[in-house]
């Protein structure tokens, strides 16, 4: 189960990872099962805070900090072959920049399954930052996770001031999700330049 939220008042964004995961059974050593991990992001600091939903408290070493300008979505998808839960923090950019600072970054969740003969363990770590994965376009906008793949639309920007004649710098990215948390192997399948602004 995936999960957003907005908390205007504390100006921090939600994203949910992977309630009520079943996993092996407590004989081995470890949790049967979780309610998940939500991740809060602070617009002012570009802090990730990371609570743990059986606790109901946050995780103080899996705090991060998403480089770049700040943090303006967290948005997660779960295809990704051993781990559960990857997490995105997009950040759009700035209009006085013409969005040339967006940025998406990739963390795992810190959930992971280790798998056994006759079942699996459910472990539970902290997150661990992608940078092979992260990368940096105008405006990211659109993440479309399919079939085991990650789409993310640029929508980059506009050549003049107030002009919306030609948009310029836009493009798409494709990712592999079984190839995310290498750290070896690059999961970039295709950069491409769009003639302007795709919704996926």
């Amino acid at each position: 189960i995936l999960l957003t939220m907005k908390f205007s008042a504390l100006a921090v964004l939600a994203a949910m990872v992977m309630a009520n995961l079943a996993a092996g059974d407590d004989s081995h050593g470890h949790s049967d099962c979780t309610h998940g991990r939500i991740f809060l992001s602070d617009a002012l600091t570009s802090d990730v805070h990371v609570m743990d939903l059986d606790e109901m408290e946050l995780i103080d070493s899996a705090k991060f900090t998403v480089p770049g300008g700040g943090t303006g979505q967290i948005l997660t998808t779960t295809d990704t072959p051993g781990a559960i839960g990857i997490v995105a923090a997009i950040y759009r950019g700035t209009e006085e920049n013409r969005y040339t600072d967006g940025s998406v970054h990739f963390y795992t969740s810190g959930f992971e399954f280790e798998f056994h003969v006759d079942h699996y363990d459910l472990l539970e770590g902290d997150p661990v930052y992608l940078s092979a994965a992260s990368f940096d376009c105008a405006r990211p906008s659109h993440f479309v996770p399919h079939d085991k793949k990650i789409a993310i639309f640029c929508d980059g920007f506009f050549s003049e001031a107030g002009s919306m004649a030609e948009q310029v710098n836009t493009t798409v990215w494709l990712l592999d999700e079984s190839t995310i948390t290498s750290t070896t192997a690059n999961p970039v399948i295709i950069k491409e330049t769009l003639e302007g602004s795709h919704h996926g």
